[in-house]
């Protein structure tokens, strides 16, 4: 029997995978979008927990409390935090790009937590939180802004 991912793990993993596939004047942003993401694993995810995880939470504060969540937090919890860090307007840049970025570090993060073999019970939550990123990606404005052309009279 093999444990269950932590949302830790699977974090640093996907942000491995991620600053790869990131062209190397981005990174800087992708680090600030994955650091909100591991903010908000550690400040909604305590709510999500059960009476055990608290009890292992509380443990595990004892050694580190830096991150203690995230590495106490199962993946399928991931999937609710994911949910809320999309919608809520504390983690939304003021940058477009950087918006843009991090809704589709958000979409990655999604189809990755999809492929899980323990997810495959949270669909709906999943189409839940692919709706919420959805929602995000249509209020952030376009790539470039069209000038109106000036027309002689």
């Amino acid at each position: 029997m093999r444990a269950a991912p932590t949302a830790d793990r699977f974090l640093a993993g996907f942000a491995d995978q991620r600053r790869a596939a990131t062209p190397a004047q981005r990174v800087a942003a992708l680090d600030r979008i994955l650091c909100d993401l591991r903010l908000a694993v550690e400040l909604e995810g305590e709510a999500l927990l059960d009476d055990d995880g608290a009890v292992l939470l509380a443990a595990e504060r004892q050694f580190e409390r830096p991150g203690a969540v995230g590495r106490v937090l199962g993946t399928a919890d991931l999937a609710r935090v994911l949910e809320r860090y999309a919608a809520d307007p504390l983690y939304r840049p003021d940058d477009a790009a950087d918006a843009r970025l991090r809704v589709e570090t958000c979409g990655a993060l999604l189809r990755r937590l999809a492929a899980e073999p323990d997810l495959e019970g949270r669909a709906r939550l999943l189409r839940r939180t692919d709706e919420a990123i959805r929602i995000e990606a249509g209020a952030i404005g376009p790539l470039r802004r069209l000038r109106p052309r000036r027309t002689r009279s």
